[in-house]
């Protein structure tokens, strides 16, 4: 049986660990690399090391900017009334995507004790801060797994007890048991 040569196979294993890419998908994507021009080698290979360089988290919110310049997420132009809570900034985008106007504030994660991640480990103090005159409702929208749930129940606990005029809101079920936004 012919084996792949070592560095087309290092490039398969390196495909394979990203999400939802299989050994079919990581052979396909790798000949694709090694049949393209040098041209687009230098240009993939420029976008991947980008993403460490030039890619940075607001400090507000914690969605994805580019180093040094504002977040679209926190601009003016959105509604300053709402702030929509979600695990990971991929959440966002399929949310605005949906029509949300508001604000969005990132996570980072859900509160899972198996896993030793309490409310210290995400950016749920940094969202309590953020909560003024102006905002009047949050939308809590964690995915509907057990860790999600409980993260949900947590913020609305503990937001009501924060501020009884801050309207509390969850998304509708309809997503299934371990569906993602997307």
């Amino acid at each position: 049986m012919i084996e792949f040569p070592q560095t087309l196979q290092n490039l398969i294993d390196s495909f394979k660990t990203l999400p939802g890419i299989g050994s079919k998908t990581a052979e396909r994507l790798a000949y694709h690399v090694a049949e393209s021009n040098e041209l687009f080698h230098y240009e993939f290979s420029d976008n991947i090391l980008n993403i460490k360089k030039r890619l940075s988290i607001c400090n507000v919110c914690f969605f994805y900017i580019e180093k040094d310049s504002s977040c679209h997420s926190c601009s003016a132009k959105r509604d300053n009334s709402k702030i929509c809570v979600v695990q990971r900034p991929k959440d966002v985008i399929a949310i605005d995507k949906a029509g949300f106007s508001g604000l969005y504030h990132v996570l980072g994660g859900v509160l899972s004790p198996l896993d030793q991640i309490g409310p210290d480990d995400l950016n749920i103090d940094k969202l309590f801060e953020r909560l003024d005159g102006n905002i009047k409702e949050v939308i809590i929208a964690t995915d509907t797994s057990i860790e999600g749930d409980a993260t949900s129940i947590y913020l609305a606990d503990k937001l009501e007890g924060i501020d009884g005029s801050i309207i509390v809101s969850k998304l509708a079920r309809g997503i299934p048991v371990g569906g993602q936004f997307e």
